[in-house]
């Protein structure tokens, strides 16, 4: 349901805190394994998370009818600071906050 969804987003926040504070301190994550400072996995109420070393955080959702549905949360740089995108993985859109969304892209018709 959304609000598991939505639950699993707000816990998943502690996880982004350590990506961006790893990211703050670092030209570029390395390339062969999670930010060092970061837990490469772990568990939420609602789902488990890994996350690799991009820093992109990976949530799996399990128990109830997500279940195994993901949501991909993928820190983006911008003058700001570190932002989150969340619109990748295979959670259906209306199970999804709306900032999760993103933008459909029409269908061309021939």
């Amino acid at each position: 349901t959304r609000a598991k969804v939505t639950q699993t987003l707000e816990e998943a926040k502690a996880v982004e805190q350590q990506v961006e504070e790893y990211l703050a301190d670092a030209e570029a994550a390395p390339s062969d394994a999670a930010p060092p400072a970061v837990e490469a996995s772990g568990d939420l109420t609602h789902a488990s998370y890994s996350v690799d070393a991009d820093g992109v955080i990976e949530l799996t959702l399990h128990g109830g009818a997500l279940e195994p549905r993901t949501i991909v949360l993928t820190p983006m740089r911008s003058e700001a600071g570190i932002e989150w995108d969340c619109t990748g993985g295979s959670v259906p859109l209306q199970q999804r906050p709306v900032r999760c969304r993103g933008q459909a892209v029409p269908e061309l018709q021939e």
